[in-house]
């Protein structure tokens, strides 16, 4: 459960400019207040592109642009909340029993435990989460094929992505996540182990999770703690190409 409120007030504004007959240039901005929990406040994000035609049929294009996303209201407000888990895998215990050869699979098998073994799942927002902010830029053109009436060849790359991206851990990540970082890999199986290659040990992202899981002296899980996080930065990349044929007729 949890409850709050938002207030946003938001302003933007965009030109088009022509510099010359054959390059037009776009530029546009946009201010965004935020009346919450969370430390997303003010938010300034901004974008330009620029359009060449350096003669009939070829277009140039480009653009680049900021963007902005306050962490959602869900994220920060959710309610504190704990449950008991007795059904579950511990990956460490497994990592560890696999090592040792023991041929014993409890810890590696997703089974209902005695209620000595059960964990406490604590689930809760974070007012702390900072939001998420990036860029993208793209360039590419597009071809009217000369000497063929309709047809035309477009391509673009783009690059885009965020940083400070809010992911929701769960307990079975943070525990698959526990067992990587501490011991630098992860069951495979029952039996095998293979290299954990999500995060590098001694990150910052395996110091949090680590500290996420708590442990008794027998080394069974006492309590986890989840919910959402700022992650690393996310950016992907890619190119976008068409090939365009319009048939005219006599209508048409």
């Amino acid at each position: 459960t949890g409850g709050g409120t938002r207030q946003r007030y938001s302003f933007g504004t965009e030109f088009r400019v022509p510099l010359l007959n054959t390059v037009t240039w776009t530029i546009s901005g946009r201010l965004d207040k935020y009346n919450d929990a969370s430390s997303a406040d003010v938010a300034r994000t901004w974008g330009s592109g620029i359009e060449w035609r350096p003669y009939d049929g070829l277009l140039l294009r480009g653009s680049y642009g900021t963007n902005f996303k306050a962490p959602d209201m869900q994220a920060i407000y959710l309610t504190g909340s704990t449950s008991p888990i007795g059904d579950y895998i511990d990956p460490l215990q497994c990592v560890n029993a696999i090592k040792s050869g023991q041929n014993n699979n409890t810890w590696c098998n997703q089974v209902q435990r005695p209620t000595s073994q059960y964990y406490t799942l604590y689930t809760n927002g974070s007012r702390l989460l900072l939001p998420q902010t990036g860029h993208s830029w793209t360039y590419g053109f597009v071809w009217q094929v000369p000497g063929v009436q309709g047809l035309s060849v477009s391509a673009d790359y783009w690059h885009m992505g965020v940083d400070n991206a809010i992911q929701y851990l769960d307990q079975n990540t943070v525990l698959n996540d526990e067992a990587g970082c501490l011991t630098g890999v992860k069951p495979n199986g029952t039996s095998g182990l293979s290299p954990y290659t999500a995060h590098v040990p001694n990150s910052a992202y395996c110091q949090m999770v680590t500290q996420m899981v708590t442990r008794n002296a027998t080394g069974q899980v006492v309590t986890v703690q989840s919910g959402p996080i700022n992650e690393a930065s996310l950016y992907v990349s890619g190119i976008d190409a068409s090939l365009d044929y319009k048939l005219h007729t006599e209508d048409h």
